[in-house]
């Protein structure tokens, strides 16, 4: 017998159940991760707690009102543009409005554009491999959920496979710095939440813009972060296979929802 729990938070665990699926049971060894860096990943603990500045400065209806607004524009541009753009090319389009994809799909503060297309395709290359960076089925529940993410083996870009559209200087810049969007968008949001609930710009810094950026902003943030870190692990947790796969994706009417059709297919494709 073995602890339920311990599958969710050690990466090097895998079930024997899992072990059964695969012919091949050498394949599933594990690569050896590094833990986090505590001091290195202060500023992502950081924006899950700044929502709670809200219990000092309250919340109005337009805040809340923001909150969703930006989840929902922001996951639509996470899905169509990092994901079903840069990482797969599932459509074309002009080199202007490719440079809006990707700063609007950037505005969710999660990493650049190439970064984070160029770690999904090693994602499909490497599919519940030990190279798989975020296999649940080999590192487990946890570090397929955000222990990759914070963890210090994967912060670099992988130019190399994203070489078609790492040839774009505009795109390299916003890769390189990956906080031009979010920060322009907070600002804005702060400054509109000032005007509509203070009545001018100007009191952003009052609690009258500030409880917009704490909800509006931050909180949005944070759960855009784990609707897109839920396709790395709880869809591959819970949900049904309409055919067999090479992998453990399945589909979930709830998170597809959820995501904007993230979860709506369990078809891996090799990016080549």
């Amino acid at each position: 017998m073995y602890d339920l729990n311990f599958k969710f938070f050690n990466p090097n665990f895998v079930t024997l159940n899992n072990i059964q699926m695969v012919k091949n049971t050498a394949d599933l060894v594990p690569e050896k991760r590094k833990k986090p860096i505590v001091k290195q990943e202060v500023a992502f603990l950081v924006v899950h707690l700044i929502p709670l500045g809200a219990i000092w400065t309250g919340a109005t209806w337009f805040d809340w009102a923001v909150c969703v607004f930006l989840y929902v524009i922001r996951m639509f541009w996470v899905t169509g543009g990092y994901h079903r753009y840069f990482a797969h090319k599932s459509y074309k389009t002009s080199r202007w409005f490719q440079f809006v994809i990707a700063f609007m799909a950037m505005t969710s503060a999660q990493k650049g554009i190439l970064w984070w297309a160029a770690h999904h395709r090693h994602h499909h290359r490497h599919s519940e491999t030990p190279k798989d960076p975020h296999s649940m089925l080999i590192y487990g529940f946890w570090y397929s959920h955000v222990g990759w993410i914070v963890g210090p083996d994967f912060k670099e870009t992988d130019y190399k496979t994203i070489g078609d559209y790492a040839k774009y200087p505009e795109l390299m810049w916003l890769n390189k710095h990956y906080l031009v969007p979010p920060v322009t968008l907070a600002v804005l949001v702060t400054a509109i939440g000032a005007w509509v609930n203070g009545g001018s710009p100007l009191l952003m810094f009052t609690h009258f813009g500030l409880s917009t950026l704490f909800i509006g902003f931050f909180l949005s943030t944070v759960i855009l972060y784990h609707g897109t870190f839920s396709i790395n692990s709880i869809m591959h947790h819970f949900g049904t296979q309409r055919y067999e796969s090479n992998d453990e994706s399945k589909n979930s009417l709830w998170l597809a929802l959820l995501t904007l059709g993230k979860a709506g297919t369990t078809i891996t494709t090799i990016m080549k």
